[in-house]
């Protein structure tokens, strides 16, 4: 049975669920399985990887999958007998769980709560505000197998509402930021996707706000998008139009990407080149240590070193925290062995 909710969402009841799939893409990603509770989402990320990539945008309606807890429930049960407690759930990588449809509908709670009664690991990836002192809660109880993830890769307020326009603006993300350094929740930042301009200083005053909320480790990446996605962006900002010379460049970096949570097709899109993404990587780098911090990235730079400084504190590339694995791929860098291709959302 299928009814109506607030936000252009519909409550699927349902009993026919999606599965949890494993995130894990190299060598070098713990094992993940992403927690994907719903298809679609109301913020309406201009430049979303997973609904906006093309013309024909599939942001909504968003689809709830109400009994899906229960199924997280079970899947964390059979986990346990295969692999331990060594399973971290990605909360969740092709949907928001802080948007309307899923904390009205009581899923995000739901799961929150699963969670904490199985005392299972998990990372929760976000751009909305803190929902409600319920969800609070369950975070503190969570404690330090939680890993609150909040995003924050705008310029300013000014790009964060024409291109995140239903999101939490930057002023409420921050604020979530404060009540988890406030309670000791674990915390870090997500300055991403940053649009490659030729000037980045607004990166290092996203890290030194960050930073002035306790949070002092950051996953960082470029864009990676469609020449649709770019078309659309530049509509939208043309100030943005000097980024046409970066994903129109003959040495930009182009992948083939699954879009979609649930309904999936390959779409080509684009990355700075290798020479502009190590360059601007030191340069955000330094921005870090200026600040007695450290940033990671996907290794699908695939250059040696360039988490070195994120492994020496535990983080991985990600930016989840594992320092006996973190240990063991410093070791691996330092020897020279070579980083398979990623393929994160």
């Amino acid at each position: 049975m299928i009814s109506s909710i607030k936000n252009d969402a519909v409550w699927n009841s349902s009993d026919a669920l999606p599965t949890l799939k494993a995130h894990s893409n190299t060598e070098y990603c713990p094992l993940i399985y992403e927690v994907i509770p719903a298809h679609g989402c109301v913020f309406g990320c201009r430049y979303c990887n997973v609904y906006s990539l093309k013309e024909e945008k599939t942001f909504t309606p968003v689809t709830v999958f109400a009994n899906y807890p229960e199924l997280v429930r079970e899947t964390i049960a059979e986990h346990r007998k295969i692999h331990g407690r060594k399973v971290v759930y990605y909360f969740s990588p092709k949907t928001d769980v802080f948007q309307g449809p899923l904390v009205e509908s009581g899923v995000t709670e739901r799961l929150l709560e699963v969670f904490v009664e199985t005392e299972a690991e998990f990372i929760l990836v976000t751009k909305g505000k803190l929902p409600s002192q319920h969800v609070l809660e369950l975070l503190i109880a969570a404690g330090s197998r939680c890993r609150v993830l909040i995003s924050a890769g705008m310029k300013n307020e000014q790009h964060a509402r024409v291109l995140e326009p239903n999101a939490a603006s930057l002023d409420e993300r921050f604020a979530l930021a404060a009540a988890c350094s406030l309670h000791g929740i674990p915390t870090m930042g997500i300055i991403e996707p940053i649009l490659p301009l030729r000037d980045l200083s607004f990166v290092r005053q996203i890290m030194a706000r960050f930073v002035g909320l306790s949070t002092n480790h950051f996953a960082v990446d470029f864009a990676r998008i469609s020449h649709v996605c770019l078309s659309e962006l530049i509509g939208n900002l043309p100030e943005l139009s000097e980024l046409m010379e970066i994903y129109h460049a003959p040495d930009a970096v182009s992948q083939v990407f699954e879009t979609g949570a649930y309904h999936r097709e390959s779409i080509q899109r684009f990355a700075p080149s290798r020479e502009y993404l190590q360059t601007n990587f030191a340069l955000l780098r330094e921005y870090a240590r200026s600040l007695g911090a450290t940033i990671s990235i996907c290794n699908y730079f695939r250059v040696q070193g360039i988490n070195a400084d994120a492994y020496k504190r535990g983080f991985l590339c990600f930016g989840i925290y594992d320092p006996d694995r973190a240990a063991r791929f410093l070791e691996d860098d330092r020897k020279h062995l070579p980083v398979r291709s990623c393929n994160h959302a």
